[in-house]
């Protein structure tokens, strides 16, 4: 994984230097992500857990899970007010349909 880092010059250097170095992330097993027609499938080398299989299909209510229990301090690092806006938000849960208008 490649990382960012900013590097802030003094008042008087008036110099901002952005670097990329690789940082070995969290040390989690990341999952391929596999796409079969609308489908998508998340397959660990091992599975993480005794209980969970090592291939399963990602659903939408699963991620939607997933972005909920992101904490509102992340939302920031992410560049998201979470008064305005959340990843959790970004799922459409409910399609709102007009009715249909009788024209006879």
């Amino acid at each position: 994984m490649k990382c960012f880092y900013f590097k802030l010059g003094s008042e008087n250097d008036n110099t901002n230097e952005v670097t990329m170095k690789y940082a070995g992330g969290c040390g989690r097993m990341q999952p391929k992500y596999r796409r079969s027609g609308l489908d998508v499938y998340i397959e660990w080398k091992q599975a993480p857990d005794e209980n969970q299989e090592r291939k399963m299909k990602l659903t939408a209510e699963r991620v939607q899970s997933i972005f909920k229990a992101i904490p509102d301090q992340v939302c920031h690092i992410l560049g998201m007010d979470p008064r305005q806006a959340r990843p959790d938000w970004m799922i459409i849960t409910v399609l709102p349909v007009p009715p249909m208008v009788n024209t006879t």
